[in-house]
This record gives structure tokens, sequence and C-alpha cells, in this order.
């Protein structure tokens, strides 16, 4: 395999070197099926959350929520004062805690959710020096993962971003893993999934580099999961695990009378997008009991946050909100 050796960010080239490494170490490894046993257990949480308001608003009124809700909820970030959107304004908490949701459920119900992303990180053990590893796994994920398996997925399509031409191209399945996030897409149903190697965190080094799964509901997506407003939040905890895990199935294979094991070991998960009706992915149960553990776990630590409210309580405090940055 030949790796690039320009138009490269920082990411990237770290990346590059562990990719180098993994096929001087390791260039016998299988990466057409995904290996957790050198990873500790998965991680989960909410990643971020948006909640958008109408658009009625004064810009005093926007100024003062900001910083009302900046103020409660300890965010130490760059907040652009009086921003909108053609259908309102909206807000949103990197990172948020339980604590977080409590107040924004409690003061916010009826604010619609625009945008929740779930993580899922594989770290490596404390000390360990095979970080190439991570490549592995990338490339393992990539190759067996299979969003578009979800029942809500549609017109899913898979790219990344080319350092080379600043713009995002097809991630084909015969192409090499690229070094920059791995994106599967479907605008229609508002569903998004990333794997990608987390280095930094709001603009810092993270003190050890890990690798990052990530779904995105849109708006739309958080409407079929029975979550359109912040009241609804409890309702979809009760349904995450079963209504994310399909995002997250991990494939080993196919259940095709006419598609032998070549073509798996060639192509990959990716392959099912554009191959004929019929075309099944042999799920791995180890992997993905893996993933469902991380979002039950998910799922119980979520239900701290509180009682359902009902569909049509009124926000409690200013229906108004503002634009914020994100990472």
């Amino acid at each position: 395999m030949i790796f690039p050796t320009t138009n490269l960010d920082a990411s990237a080239e770290f990346e590059n070197k562990l990719a180098i490494q993994l096929a001087t170490l390791r260039p016998d490894a299988d990466l057409t099926r995904v290996d957790l046993t050198p990873f500790q257990p998965l991680k989960q949480k909410i990643d971020c959350i948006t909640i958008s308001w109408p658009s009625s608003i004064t810009p005093s009124q926007m100024k003062a929520t900001a910083d009302t809700i900046g103020e409660r909820l300890k965010l130490s970030r760059d907040w652009r004062k009086g921003g909108s959107i053609a259908a309102g304004c909206f807000i949103t908490v990197q990172d948020p805690t339980i604590n977080d949701l409590r107040f924004l459920i409690d003061n916010f119900p009826a604010s619609r959710v625009t945008h929740l992303e779930i993580a899922i990180d594989a770290h490596l053990p404390t000390g360990s020096n095979e970080l190439y590893l991570l490549r592995q796994l990338k490339e393992q994920i990539r190759h067996c993962i299979a969003p578009h398996t979800h029942p809500d997925a549609g017109q899913l399509k898979r790219k990344y971003f080319d350092l080379g031409c600043k713009r995002f191209l097809p991630d084909r399945p015969s192409h090499p893993a690229p070094l920059t996030t791995v994106i599967y897409e479907d605008k229609i149903a508002g569903h998004r999934l990333s794997i990608y190697l987390k280095t930094k965190d709001n603009g810092k080094p993270v003190p050890t580099p890990f690798l990052r799964t990530e779904l995105r509901l849109d708006a739309g997506a958080c409407e079929q999961a029975g979550m359109p407003t912040l009241g609804h939040f409890p309702n979809f905890v009760e349904i995450l695990r079963s209504y994310c895990s399909t995002s997250f199935q991990i494939g080993c294979g196919f259940k095709y009378k006419d598609i032998d094991n070549i073509k798996w070991k060639k192509y990959g998960a990716a392959w099912v997008i554009k191959h004929p009706k019929g075309l099944r992915i042999k799920p791995d149960a180890g992997v993905n009991r893996a993933f469902g553990a991380a979002l039950n776990e998910l799922s119980r630590s979520l239900k701290r946050v509180g009682k359902n409210v009902p569909a049509d309580s009124q926000d409690e405090t200013i229906s108004i909100g503002v634009i914020s940055t994100s990472d």
C-alpha cells in the first residue's frame, strides 16, 4: 500500500504514521473483521445536543437567555450573541451532564430537539504504546459496520473529506481507508455516522488518542425516534438501544446464496449499499454485544435525568435561544 506524504494536516499526519506502523508491524492483520480484544470496554456518552425555539424573539431576549443558560451550565465557550436561523434560534450544548439535561428539560420542555450526537469510544489500556491498533480498529470498523441496515435508513452514502481538493468525496468499498473521518450520511432520514481518531477535544490535545464511532440524529430522525421536543427525551431513553443499535451494526460476512466470502473480504459491508436486494449482512454477535452493552449503559445513566414531561407542556422560561459554536 502506498501512503500519502502531502496535503496532510496534523491529525492526518499522525494517523498516517499509525498506518505505516500497522503495515510494518502487522502486515498480515485481518482488517475484514472487528477485533476489540486489545481495547478496554467501550465507553459512551451524549456528545452534544441542540435545541431550537421559534423566531419571534428580540436580540435583548436572546442575549439574556444565552447568558442565563451559559452561566447555569458553566459553558466556557465563545458565544455568537444575537445569532439566528430562518426557522428560529438554537443552542448547542457540548458534553452535557445529567444535571445539564435535567435543567434543559425542566426549563424548556417544549423546545424542539434538532440535533443529538451519541458517541461510542474505544480506548487502549492505560500506558499502551500500541497506538497503531487504533488505525487497525478504524479500518476494521469501516469495513464491517453497516448503518444502512437501520430501518429508517434510505439513501445512505459513505464519504470522506479529501485534504487535497478540500471537499467530500465518495469513499468507495474498493478504496483504502482514508486518513480523515469516514462518514455514512443519509440526509433524507437525518442519520449520520462518523468514524475517526479523536486526538483533540475543544481544540486541545486529548491525553491519549482513541477511536470514536459517533451517531448524529438530526431533527427528522429525533422526531422519528419519538423525541420531537425535550419533554420527550425520557421516551427516547427507553428505546435508545433498540433504535440506535442497528446504526452500529457490525458484520462479519454476507448471507446470500450467490455471494462468496471473497466479496466480503474485498469490499465489506458498504458493498450492500448498491448491491441487489436480498443481500444481507451476517452479524458479528460478540462485537454487537459490546456496542449494545455500551448503548444499554448510556440508557441506564440517562434514566436519571427524570420523569417524562407531557408533550403539550409549555416552556417555563422565555422561549428563545442562541447560536453557539461547536467543535
